[in-house]
């Protein structure tokens, strides 16, 4: 089950990785419960990412090669980003991926479709919820379409030993379960979430200690093989 949230409340979405912090991400509650969670992300939401770029670690690496290296080293900074798109996230228990509407501001707010990020299943912490980004990626685009995104990079990060091989299995199971609830229109593909594009006037704000200096950001967290494994 997940924890349930006050709608209106702002919370945090961690991604943690080898006992770090990786990614902080602001979302406002639109509803919650223990079987689903919906958030809005406006295209005006500042979030901390740990990333290379700029490290000398990182010279002449493509964006696909930066982001391997920092998570086979973990030579990476936190740093702030501005989002670009408006977003509503669905989260539900137990599920390896996270769907996510998009819309683009800057093509009179068109709808792009249902970004498909696979992950960690959702976790509580004290501010929110924590997981991981596995890599792997679909999308299902507006006329119900739909397209791997990052199969290659996956490919490698199980190759280097970043994941588990038994992920592949997970994440192919997963993926079926994500195009059938596409297909009956329901948990994130549900027609009435495309009435919830979010203002961008009113954005949540980060808590200062999750700021690139922020206190969490030097903070140790228990290491967890991915997938889980036993004692996890």
């Amino acid at each position: 089950m997940l924890p349930v949230f006050t709608p209106g409340s702002d919370i945090v979405v961690e991604e943690r990785w080898r006992g770090r912090l990786w990614s902080a991400v602001p979302h406002r509650v639109i509803a919650s419960g223990s079987a689903s969670l919906i958030t809005s992300l406006p295209r005006t939401t500042r979030m901390v990412f740990a990333t290379n770029r700029g490290l000398p670690e990182a010279e002449g690496l493509t964006r696909d090669q930066r982001k391997h290296e920092a998570l086979k080293t973990g030579i990476a900074r936190p740093v702030e980003f501005d989002d670009w798109l408006d977003k509503v996230y669905v989260f539900e228990p137990g599920r390896w991926s996270r769907v996510n509407l998009a819309w683009d501001p800057n093509r009179d707010g068109k709808f792009l479709g249902w970004y498909v990020n696979f992950e960690l299943p959702p976790a509580g912490t004290d501010t929110g919820l924590w997981g991981k980004d596995l890599v792997l990626d679909l999308f299902v685009y507006a006329d119900g379409s739909w397209a791997w995104k990052d199969a290659e990079e996956f490919d490698r990060a199980l190759s280097d030993g970043l994941f588990a091989p038994s992920l592949r299995a997970i994440l192919d199971a997963e993926a079926e379960q994500v195009l059938d609830d596409h297909a009956h229109r329901r948990g994130g593909f549900d027609p009435a979430l495309l009435d919830l594009r979010p203002d961008p006037v009113d954005a949540p704000v980060l808590p200062v200690d999750y700021a690139p200096e922020g206190e969490r950001w030097q903070r140790s967290y228990p290491v967890q093989s991915i997938p889980p494994g036993p004692g996890s």
